[in-house]
């Protein structure tokens, strides 16, 4: 329509599109504003979160009941994206309690192995299957390179004995979780009657040798020990290593049904390093820890005391410097603290008696003489050294530990016996020539000895003091 004033026609959509209304302006400006801010807020998880803006219509200013749309339109942002606080910056992750600390498994210390670490361990390892009337276990573990790497590398060529000799190798353990551990709290080694095992689909040989049974058809029941399962690994970091295990007993046996019916076992394969005999004996040697003389003065009262409670009469203890083992001069004399006598035994002859049997049982007491309780006898030890004559094998200690070396009149005998003839088979004493007619009795065996018979037979020559 043409105007009144001017008489020409006005274009009401260009003078709107031209001259917006001001609010719809502010409302595009917050728009842009918002637009221009970051398109996510921080969250607990610290993810992005886009924000949906709200619709720019005409009808917000509808809605807000009087309201500015200014302050509308802040209002509804506000509750549309909550403004979430930033996660905290030090967050760690929760550390879960595994198997092993929650058994707190601890087995007994083994001397001629010293543990590096622990490649596989497994709980409650076998399930019974009612098919097979048998109990089985499957587990596969893998080496990884630095084991694999230090196994390799620890292999060394016998020249001597044609084999390949290792420092470092695989050991296996099964325990039973279902009992408690010994005095000192650590867990011996158990193995189930009549088990396999097989590593790789090889059946492991060098498992313990069964308790001897007169019965047949019986089940083998095992001495519990570390199996070393080193030649029957795969040193690869990328294959799996499948170990089967299977044992029963026979139903009929009534003490194995008791003793394993509900038996439970924990494995655990170490990597270790091997031990040789020179190293345990360095080890006893290197000890602080010794018995001294006023340790020997203790228990030798004490050993006075018992002696006098059960009416024997008391006399100076003796004290022989033979080792037990193999009849030969102490060069290292030790004892275990659990052991109560003065009589000690070498060294190097125990660490080498339980190296295959590994009993750990004192030669003297038949009690148990552990390797982490045996100690040097210095008190014995200076006696040895300060001995210059090695043919003396005997000592007597008074209640002062006052020693002096026995001269036993059958030594001397034996002695006189070599020097005398060699051509005499047997020599047959009395008994009664120990006596206080010591001195006559030396100066008749100084007499040439003639032999009666002269047809060649075997010579017996009686000898008596009357």
């Amino acid at each position: 329509r043409p105007s009144p004033n001017t008489g020409q026609p006005t274009n009401v959509y260009n003078q709107r599109s031209q001259n917006p209304r001001p609010q719809q302006q502010q409302q595009q400006q917050q728009q842009q504003q918002q637009q221009q801010q970051s398109p996510y807020f921080p969250s607990i998880l610290s993810r992005q979160q886009y924000i949906q803006q709200p619709p720019t219509s005409t009808t917000t200013t509808t809605i807000t009941n009087g309201l500015s749309s200014s302050s509308a339109a802040a209002a509804i942002s506000r509750y549309q994206v909550p403004i979430l606080p930033p996660p905290p910056s030090n967050m760690t992750r929760p550390i879960l309690p595994t198997s092993s600390s929650i058994l707190n498994i601890t087995h007994k210390t083994l001397p001629f192995y010293c543990p590096l670490t622990c490649v596989y361990e497994c709980y409650h390892v076998f399930r019974y299957d009612t098919y097979r009337k048998q109990y089985f276990s499957r587990n596969d573990f893998v080496l990884s390179l630095d084991v694999c790497n230090q196994l390799a590398l620890s292999y060394d060529y016998d020249s001597d004995l044609d084999i390949h000799k290792t420092t470092k190798c695989l050991i296996m353990r099964l325990v039973r979780i279902d009992q408690p551990p010994m005095s000192n709290g650590k867990y011996d080694d158990n193995l189930p009657p009549n088990i396999v095992i097989h590593i790789n689909s090889q059946n492991v040989t060098n498992l313990p040798t069964p308790k001897p049974c007169t019965r047949q058809q019986t089940d083998l029941i095992r001495i519990g020990r570390e199996i070393d399962i080193t030649s029957y690994c795969m040193f690869n970091p990328i294959l799996n290593n499948e170990l089967t295990m299977t044992w029963s007993y026979r139903q009929d046996n009534t003490n194995l049904n008791i003793q394993y019916v509900n038996a439970q076992y924990a494995l655990h394969i170490f990597l270790v390093q091997h031990l040789n005999i020179e190293d345990l004996c360095e080890q006893i040697k290197n000890k602080s820890a010794k018995f001294y003389r006023e340790d020997l003065v203790k228990l030798l009262a004490k050993a006075i005391a018992t002696d006098r409670d059960l009416g024997l009469e008391v006399s100076d203890q003796k004290l022989k410097l033979k080792c037990p083992i193999d009849q030969r001069r102490l060069k290292t004399p030790i004892r275990a603290v659990t052991c109560q006598h003065l009589q000690c035994f070498d060294l190097k002859n125990y660490i080498a008696l339980n190296e295959k049997a590994g009993k750990w049982i004192c030669p003297v007491c038949n009690k148990s003489a552990l390797f982490d309780d045996l100690q040097i006898d210095s008190y014995t030890e200076s006696i040895l050294n300060s001995m210059e004559n090695e043919n003396v094998t005997e000592i007597t200690i008074d209640s002062n530990l006052n020693w002096a070396p026995v001269t036993s009149s059958s030594l001397i005998i034996e002695q006189q016996q070599q020097q005398i003839t060699s051509n005499i088979d047997d020599i047959i004493l009395d008994d009664d020539l120990i006596d206080e007619k010591q001195q006559e009795f030396d100066s008749k065996l100084h007499i040439p000895l003639i032999s009666s018979s002269t047809n060649g037979s075997t010579n017996v020559i009686l000898i008596d003091d009357d």
